[in-house]
């Protein structure tokens, strides 16, 4: 084989390559940038454990892929497994928050999750609790999950959708739902 075309071949490749590079980059930095700026860091197949203020866990994560925006330092998450545990001041039991993304605030006060958003916990007196929406706003300092839109809440006998949104204070288990339609079944 002629060495010109080894070579033509070579470059070829390497033009290829470099222009696949350059896509896939530009596509995690057009994200970011549309929302707060360079991305800072990536991480990728990972666990995070989020302090509060005071230096107790406000909340811990799991997910494949997390951007942290350079200028305001919040977080953009795809398909994100939270943890917020019971808060300081007698919480009764953890909350399990997932959905297809979520964006936290660079303080870690507030989390926004969006696409098939489900938060679960049991009650005080140990039924399972789980509460659907396509967004809810998580506040873990707080202790408040909320939604502006269509809600659904289940325990065992009992659906409650709420119509124009839903805010669960979690330490308190104490829900306040806007238009509510419920469905009772009283086994």
């Amino acid at each position: 084989m002629n060495w010109r075309v080894l070579l033509t071949l070579a470059l070829v490749g390497l033009f290829v390559a470099m222009t696949y590079n350059l896509f896939t980059r530009g596509k995690v930095n057009e994200t970011v940038t549309a929302t707060g700026g360079a991305p800072d860091y990536i991480l990728k197949n990972f666990e995070l454990i989020a302090l509060d203020a005071n230096g107790k866990e406000a909340f811990s994560v799991r997910a494949p892929e997390l951007i942290r925006a350079e200028n305001d330092q919040h977080l953009e998450l795809t398909t994100p497994d939270f943890l917020i545990p019971p808060s300081a001041e007698g919480g009764n039991s953890t909350w399990k928050v997932v959905s297809k993304t979520a964006w936290v605030s660079g303080d870690n006060e507030e989390i926004r999750l969006k696409g098939d958003a489900v938060a679960t916990t049991t009650t005080p007196q140990g039924k399972p609790l789980r509460v659907d929406s396509q967004q809810l706003n998580v506040y873990p300092q707080k202790q408040i999950v909320s939604t502006p839109i269509l809600a659904t809440i289940n325990q065992p006998g009992l659906r409650i959708t709420g119509q124009n949104g839903l805010e669960a204070h979690m330490q308190s288990q104490r829900i306040i739902i806007n238009s509510m339609k419920a469905h009772y079944n009283g086994r």
